[in-house]
């Protein structure tokens, strides 16, 4: 009798442990195809833009926008969006870092001072990482890109944290300064009113 006793709970614990690793092996699966769909979407979000066709004779690329309170959020713009204007463009490659933020709000508001030019767009570029934005466009209303791997702006560009490059109508790079030692306002307006001639 005990034998009998003995082999049931051994049948039955059996049972229940192939139960448990079925119900674990879909569990996996289940899991494993949450990620896989994660990440094609991921992919397909970070590389809308790059159906768009680009000049590769001048500075030319498509991102998306990601500062929510900029007009064109989540649109697909570039140095392209805005052809036959002055286009200035600020690389940040921390935008949680005070000083990257500074320069970009310093922009912002300078930015505001030309409303009423409309040949004249600025704006920012993060490089291709995984930082969060949230601090550089809280106050902010100029456009925000990430560079990706498609695009590839820093590399192909030579960019250097807080650059400041200033594309004239043609779509060529005409000056580049670097904001990290001074925000010098003077300097940026000159080469503006320069390529606005």
């Amino acid at each position: 009798m005990e034998t009998i006793k003995f082999k049931f709970i051994i049948r039955f614990l059996k049972e229940i442990r192939l139960k448990e690793f079925y119900f674990l092996k879909q569990f996996f699966l289940f899991s494993l195809s949450l990620i896989i769909i994660s990440c094609d979407n991921n992919d397909n979000n970070d590389y809308s833009c790059n159906d768009l066709e680009t000049n590769s004779d001048s500075f030319s690329f498509f991102l998306q926008n990601l500062n929510p309170n900029s007009d064109t959020y989540d649109e697909c713009i570039g140095p392209d969006s805005y052809p036959n204007t002055v286009r200035l463009f600020y690389f940040s490659n921390n935008e949680n870092w005070g000083l990257c933020i500074s320069r970009f709000g310093l922009l912002d508001d300078l930015y505001k001072n030309y409303s009423n030019e409309e040949n004249l767009f600025f704006f920012g570029v993060g490089a291709n990482n995984n930082k969060s934005i949230s601090s550089m466009v809280e106050n902010n209303t100029l456009p925000w890109l990430k560079d990706n791997d498609y695009a590839d702006i820093w590399d192909k560009w030579s960019i250097d944290n807080r650059d400041l490059l200033f594309v004239n109508k043609s779509g060529t790079i005409e000056y580049r300064i670097n904001l990290t030692e001074n925000f010098d306002e003077s300097v940026i307006n000159s080469y503006i009113a320069n390529l606005l001639e």
